[in-house]
């Protein structure tokens, strides 16, 4: 039973990561540094994307241009 049982509970640890990850990625909103206007981007886009550190590596949804975005401190959307 403990062969079935300890992969279950790692897969489970990790879906509900993966869960965490993507709550917290689908509500940031990053800042396009060609253009200056923020952004959300997918979750999954945003979970696969190259990091470092808080910033991540995202195509804008307004210029199109794909750089190192950094996180908005003002969240309200505007921008």
């Amino acid at each position: 039973m403990d062969i079935l049982l300890e992969p279950l509970l790692g897969l489970l640890i990790g879906a509900v990561c993966v869960a965490c990850s993507a709550r917290v990625l689908s509500s940031t909103r990053y800042v396009c540094p060609a253009c200056g206007k923020t952004f959300r981007s997918r979750w999954w886009k945003a979970f696969l994307a190259f990091h470092v550190g808080d910033d991540i590596a995202l195509r804008c949804l307004h210029c199109g241009k794909k750089s190192v975005c950094y996180p908005s401190h003002d969240q309200s959307g505007e921008g």
